[in-house]
């Protein structure tokens, strides 16, 4: 049920629906890494890599290879705890 899914920090999805890139705004977070992994609502693991925080607190994901639908994006901190937990739409329209 992705309404029961909880956020742990304030993690904003911008476009979302996205198509090409989507831009994670990861609040108070500055100059941390995080994992994160892109999954299918199946659970299967779509794509995984690496954000750093920068001063802006703003990292993208190119999106543009996954097909239209519902994902879930987790992000996890380096020591592989669970940080937050988003629905990602992608849409070609």
């Amino acid at each position: 049920n992705l309404s029961a899914l909880s956020t742990r920090t304030n993690v904003t999805l911008i476009p979302n629906p996205s198509s090409i890139f989507v831009n994670v705004i990861l609040d108070n977070n500055l100059g941390q890494q995080f994992n994160y992994s892109i999954h299918t609502l199946a659970g299967g693991t779509i794509q995984q890599g690496v954000l750093t925080s920068t001063n802006e607190s703003v990292e993208n994901i190119d999106v543009s290879a996954l097909s239209e639908g519902v994902y879930i994006l987790f992000l996890f901190a380096e020591d592989g705890s669970s940080i937050a937990t988003e629905k990602l739409l992608i849409s070609r329209n």
